[in-house]
């Protein structure tokens, strides 16, 4: 079946992209994001007959790990609540301690560590604006906010990294 290995090539060509996306998400978490990018390609996979709701495959993969995303961190609130409620029972958590590679230069991993210290929905638009280079309405779809939404979470995201490496540059 040719279209069954293109419809897989289409897949593999996002696979870094979904990986970097869930990187910025999980806030350099490597293990979380691979998790992530594994799940969505899975998800992607099962569900290739049903469409993609008239989006490109980019912009559906990146909405479908975003929903990654989110059902762990919703998971993990349960899991917390559950456990607090239970302190005699051990719940084993299933997100892991956040690690930052060693290769990273001390320029780049003070910017990565801006982008980290903004609110998920700003340091998600700017990532998919800058590194993925998506448009607004792109942007919009991926996160289920209006085209208006993206544009204020990425003027203030901007502003926030401008001042905050305004801060750490000495004069």
């Amino acid at each position: 079946m040719p279209d069954q290995s293109q419809g897989d090539e289409q897949l593999l060509h996002h696979l870094d992209g979904v990986y970097r996306f869930a990187m910025r998400l999980t806030k350099s978490d490597r293990e979380w994001a691979e998790d992530i990018t594994q799940e969505t390609m899975l998800r992607a996979l099962a569900s290739e007959r049903e469409g993609r709701g008239g989006r490109s495959l980019k912009t559906w993969l990146y909405t479908v790990a975003r929903n990654v995303w989110l059902d762990v961190l919703r998971r993990e609130v349960v899991r917390r609540k559950v456990a607090s409620r239970h302190p005699v029972e051990s719940v084993p958590s299933q997100a892991v301690p956040v690690e930052r590679t060693a290769m990273l230069t001390e320029e780049v991993e003070l910017r990565l560590s801006d982008l980290d210290q903004l609110p998920d929905r700003q340091r998600s638009v700017l990532y998919l604006a800058a590194c993925e280079e998506l448009d607004n309405h792109e942007i919009a779809s991926v996160l289920n906010i209006s085209p208006q939404a993206v544009k204020a979470s990425l003027c203030v995201a901007r502003q926030r990294i401008r001042k905050s490496q305004e801060v750490s540059t000495p004069k």
